[in-house]
């Protein structure tokens, strides 16, 4: 089931990197070599995480998909050498700008480039200067009652932002906003009012990437004032709180609380600001290009007699090593 989805992802990253070179510009090399870089790098991440979901039971179907599958992460990896290439000869006509955030901010805000004005306006202002398209509210004040009933009434494929106004209270739903779902902004009250929770954890026997209490896979997602949780517990082990694999995301102000693998930060580009991220083992990890600036991540003891704790983790592979995450003071 994992294989399967992740690998629909892949071909469409694979298909939107053709259509952003079919319209190259040498003027715009910068911002299409790094779009393409990205796009790529979350094709190979989605190539190895199916590679990853085999049960290793060595059956002559496994072994043939696994072939496949490795000549198109070779496939795949020479497509990122060829952009390594072209970033090297762009560079050289002064082209390519960075794209960490403290290098590509407007004036001084210290924001990465790709965060419009617009967007910018929506991490400052005030909820009542904002006009959200629906209000979430659990006493029955708002629009709808769930977050999920919400994003159901979100346009597909929406060009500007949709603004989800959630209110004071703990919502127990898993939330998943899909990748038809572009530009959707949660607002909330508060990280420790407005919070998602759940519990799934791979103990139960749910699989690690679907575990998460909030995916978001659609790009241009922004939440403010939020808070996201996973309580299974330690003894749970894989439990996450949020899965991000939407490209052009923001977390501001917001907490994320679990143990085991509480942040997957899975792929694309990432900015979080002013977050709290706590846990224990692994907690925050993936395949990710982010920046965490002026963030606190908190270590957890998964029990008293416990003294076995874990950093941050970025992945890395042969094929695909310059991902990272980027920690950063404001």
């Amino acid at each position: 089931m994992v294989c399967k989805e992740v690998l629909c992802f892949g071909i469409d990253d694979l298909q939107r990197t053709i259509d952003r070179y079919d319209s190259f510009n040498v003027a715009h090399a910068d911002r299409i070599l790094d779009d393409a870089r990205t796009w790529l790098s979350g094709a190979l991440t989605y190539q190895h995480t199916c590679l990853e979901a085999f049960d290793k039971s060595g059956s002559p179907a496994e072994i043939d998909i696994a072939k496949a599958l490795n000549r198109s992460i070779s496939f795949t990896a020479n497509g990122l050498n060829v952009v390594s290439e072209m970033e090297r000869m762009t560079s050289g006509l002064q082209l390519r700008r960075k794209l960490l955030a403290s290098e590509n901010a407007a004036g001084d805000t210290g924001l990465p480039r790709w965060v419009s004005f617009g967007r910018r306006r929506l991490l400052v202002s005030e909820i009542v200067e904002i006009k959200p398209n629906a209000t979430v509210a659990q006493d029955g004040s708002g629009d709808y009652a769930t977050i999920t009933e919400a994003l159901a009434a979100v346009p597909k494929k929406r060009g500007e932002a949709f603004v989800i106004y959630i209110k004071e209270g703990v919502y127990k739903e898993k939330v998943v906003v899909n990748r038809s779902l572009t530009n959707v902004v949660f607002i909330g009250d508060g990280p420790d009012k407005s919070k998602i929770s759940g519990e799934l954890n791979a103990v139960d026997g749910v699989k690690t990437f679907h575990t998460a209490t909030f995916a978001v896979m659609g790009d241009g997602f922004m939440a403010r004032d939020m808070g996201f949780e996973n309580t299974a517990g330690a003894a749970k082990h894989q439990a996450v709180a949020v899965r991000v694999q939407s490209d052009m995301t923001i977390f501001h102000n917001c907490r994320m609380d679990g143990y085991q693998d509480t942040l997957y930060d899975f792929t694309y580009r990432h900015f979080y600001r002013d977050c709290a991220i706590t846990g224990t083992v692994d907690f925050v990890f993936g395949n990710a290009k982010s920046v965490f600036q002026n963030c606190t991540l908190l270590l957890r003891r998964p029990s008293p007699a416990s003294t076995m704790l874990s950093p941050p983790t970025p992945a890395a592979t042969p094929t695909n090593p310059r991902r990272s995450f980027s920690i950063t003071a404001p």
